[in-house]
């Protein structure tokens, strides 16, 4: 099969590499360095055949990185449960148009105590991709984000911390629903696992936790209330913003 590539950035896209062949069975790297040079860049990958795309991105000399499957297809809402934007955390939200025609998006933040407006009404071009640092409206450890927009939009959410010694990042999805798999955690040795659960309902909703390892399950917290257009848990017991470095380095803003 064969594959086309078009980037898309706050100009506007820009054409990658196409008609390229890529083997039954097989797999192939896009460095997307050799074809463009820009702070927000974002990918659409066609395909004469169903393939699987991630983008994986490296930074800091190879001293951090974050990776994220793609979406196949755009949504005019998107949900991201992480963020934080106290202490040196950063939050960016990255949303692409992969549309010939402008949108306008709406941004709500939820935190702990409940929901902050974000942006309004922001247009974004056709073919374009803009980058909104959550830390510029909000302040606060416990952050997820709503965006809803006028045409389908592709969503992810970017954090960088420690000084740029740490980054992850994740897509958003499209819509809540009552059950959430998470497939990856590890909390021994100095590893810590943080599950983040945001509540995008005007009303309380309650939650239980199973936890699941190679000797079986294990019961997590049950019957815990989140209330309406908010997030939990906090970092609060574990990170102290006296004690971090502060950001070296910020992408350039919207």
């Amino acid at each position: 099969m064969t594959v086309d590539f078009t980037f898309m950035t706050r100009s506007g896209k820009v054409p990658g590499p196409q008609d390229v062949e890529i083997a039954g069975n097989s797999r192939q790297s896009f460095k997307a360095n050799n074809y463009i040079t820009d702070y927000d860049v974002s990918t659409k990958v066609e395909s004469t055949g169903a393939v699987i795309c991630e983008r994986a991105m490296y930074g800091g000399g190879m001293t951090w990185a974050h990776d994220c499957i793609g979406a196949t297809s755009p949504a005019p809402v998107w949900y991201l449960a992480e963020g934080c934007t106290a202490g040196d955390f950063e939050t960016w939200i990255l949303v692409q148009n992969p549309n010939p025609d402008a949108v306008t998006v709406d941004f709500t933040f939820m935190t702990r105590s409940g929901k902050v407006p974000g942006p309004q009404d922001v247009e974004i071009a056709g073919n374009s991709r803009q980058s909104f640092k959550a830390n510029n409206y909000i302040t606060d450890y416990d952050v997820s984000t709503k965006v809803e927009s006028t045409g389908a939009v592709i969503c992810e959410r970017a954090m960088y911390g420690g000084g740029m010694t740490w980054a992850h990042d994740c897509i958003g999805a499209t819509s809540p629903a009552p059950v959430w798999y998470l497939a990856e955690g590890c909390t021994a040795g100095d590893f810590e696992t943080w599950i983040l659960v945001q509540n995008p309902n005007p009303d309380a909703v309650t939650v239980d936790f199973t936890f699941m390892t190679r000797s079986g399950k294990v019961p997590g917290p049950q019957d815990v209330e989140i209330a309406g257009n908010s997030r939990s848990p906090s970092r609060r017991t574990t990170t102290s913003p006296t004690t971090m470095s502060p950001p070296r380095w910020s992408p350039p803003g919207p």
